[in-house]
């Protein structure tokens, strides 16, 4: 019997990566929060130069988050047909169908 270990590891990698538009948005608002509890604090003025340098690393996260979201289906896909596959088995016409109930 083989072991269903690397389809699983697939499967879980895959799920992790899938929501990678949800993690990068949570860093987003992470980000978007320190900036903004920074222009709070400050007692100067803030640049725009700053603002703008500080937000678009911020939005990086959401960016990456979709790069990999992707990469993390193919896994989802891929972890999904190796653990269901048939492990090369076939049957010709002749043959029962192996997955019918029988009686029915």
């Amino acid at each position: 019997m083989q072991s269903k270990k690397g389809p699983k590891l697939l499967i879980g990698i895959g799920v992790f990566l899938t929501l990678g538009p949800l993690w990068g948005f949570l860093g987003t608002i992470i980000g978007m929060v320190r900036e903004f509890t920074a222009i709070e604090t400050s007692s100067a003025a803030p640049r725009p130069e700053d603002l703008a340098s500080d937000i678009s690393v911020a939005l990086l996260a959401t960016v990456a988050g979709w790069i990999v979201c992707p990469i993390g289906i193919g896994l989802l896909v891929g972890g999904v047909v190796w653990l269901t596959r048939d492990n090369g088995k076939t049957y010709d016409d002749s043959s029962p169908d192996p997955h019918s109930r029988a009686g029915g």
